[in-house]
């Protein structure tokens, strides 16, 4: 019983007696803000278009056909995505800009036959041209990434 109050007491003085922890650092650096206007260095591109273009980049590399694992990608569902962020990228881009993404809608096109093959992962049979129309489209996706300053 005469152990519980020293007990009590000595927990009183080792956490009220120790030193006093140092203050946080001042923060030296500003906050930025994000526009949707065109910067020195290129386009910036606007939030929900960079959304867009995140969506794009992850699908392109979870679903490349051919890997193994169970996956669930549709051709229908990128190829939508792709047109969103290729119409958000076209208003009043620069020539290499507009550029890359013609060549990307012209990818998409020419890699459209091959949806049943994509949808498969690349389960079926694979015309040969299947497999370089998908990395010719991801080719044209990395120009629209660097036209677009996007990382």
């Amino acid at each position: 019983m005469r152990l519980v109050p020293l007990f009590l007491s000595v927990l009183f003085v080792a956490g009220c007696g120790g030193p006093d922890p140092a203050p946080p650092p001042r923060s030296t650096t500003s906050t930025t803000t994000t526009t949707t206007t065109a910067s020195a260095t290129g386009p910036v591109v606007s939030d929900h278009v960079g959304a867009s273009m995140g969506a794009v980049d992850t699908v392109l590399g979870y679903c490349t056909p051919g890997l193994p694992g169970e996956r669930t990608c549709d051709w229908a569902g990128l190829s939508s995505v792709i047109a969103e962020v290729t119409t958000g990228l076209r208003p009043g881009g620069p020539a290499d800009l507009t550029a890359a993404v013609d060549a990307m809608d012209a990818a998409v096109a020419a890699f459209a036959p091959c949806a049943e093959w994509f949808d498969s992962g690349a389960a079926v049979a694979d015309p040969a041209s299947c497999d370089q129309a998908w990395y010719a489209m991801t080719s044209d996706w990395e120009k629209v990434k660097t036209a677009a300053h996007w990382p």
